[in-house]
């Protein structure tokens, strides 16, 4: 080949090089400084809120079906009188147990108290007969409290539905008939249930609280014979087992103070 063609071609591949080393420079460049990108940050997860709160609640308005009890007082005095006097009202203390997390406005526990009977709640008495009935009534209960914030994440006020079972019992109470006879009266322990609704608001750790709600409520009466058997009364009339029926409205003010959080 001629020489001059030789140098000819050796420029050119030169050029090109040189040309494609130019092309290439700005790429490697902006590869070596741009950053490397972070992985994606992992959301946190909801924080878990627990709050332990003691409740006392009085009651307003409470109402009593009573049941056949009346009638069954009715038929064993002479001449035939119903009870008297009911005080029908319960008071309540409860602990609960609420879980929530941040940012949600919902709140569910667990709950557990009692419902405090008035003294001599159901009364009656003869005087032509000599014969006296009084019984205290009580229930245990096992409830679940639900919450719903009302407002914004700052709000301090929420409406609450709580289902509950309950275990009712006779306190304390007795029948006397003359001077002859005279029972105490057995506790008769019998499950029940009860819905009530309401609305609590926060006053840093204490809350003011309203309830209504009804509740469906059988208690058995009945004594201890000298065996150690539990006997119940039945109606004269129609042999039915006497039952203090505590079904009936309720309303409920009260304060609750949280004790953790």
């Amino acid at each position: 080949m001629h020489p001059v063609s030789d140098r000819l071609l050796t420029r050119l591949a030169r050029l090109a090089c040189a040309f494609a080393l130019l092309l290439l420079a700005p790429l490697s460049l902006l590869s070596a400084q741009a950053p490397a990108t972070p992985p994606a940050a992992a959301a946190p997860a909801p924080k878990l809120k627990v709050q332990l709160e003691l409740g006392f609640q009085m009651s307003m308005t409470n109402s009593y079906a009573i049941g056949n009890v009346d009638q069954w007082f009715e038929e064993i005095t002479t001449p035939g009188e119903g009870l008297t006097d009911t005080a029908p009202g319960f008071n309540q203390i409860d602990v609960r147990l609420l879980l929530g997390t941040d940012g949600s406005p919902f709140r569910i526990g667990v709950g557990f108290g009692g419902y405090l009977g008035s003294p001599r709640a159901l009364n009656g008495q003869s005087a032509a007969a000599q014969t006296q009935f009084h019984a205290t009534p009580s229930i245990v209960f096992l409830a679940l409290p639900i919450q719903l914030r009302l407002g914004p994440v700052s709000s301090s006020t929420y409406v609450a539905l709580e289902p509950a079972m309950g275990i009712g019992f006779v306190k304390e109470g007795s029948l006397s008939i003359s001077t002859s006879t005279r029972h105490t009266l057995a506790p008769m322990p019998t499950f029940g249930y009860q819905l009530g609704a309401g609305v609590e608001h926060y006053l840093g750790r204490v809350a003011i609280l309203g309830r209504v709600g009804y509740r469906l409520q059988k208690i058995g009466a009945g004594y201890t014979d000298s065996s150690g058997d539990v006997l119940q009364y039945l109606v004269p009339s129609t042999d039915e087992l006497v039952m203090m029926d505590l079904s009936g409205a309720y309303a409920t003010l009260g304060v609750v103070l949280v004790l953790a959080r």
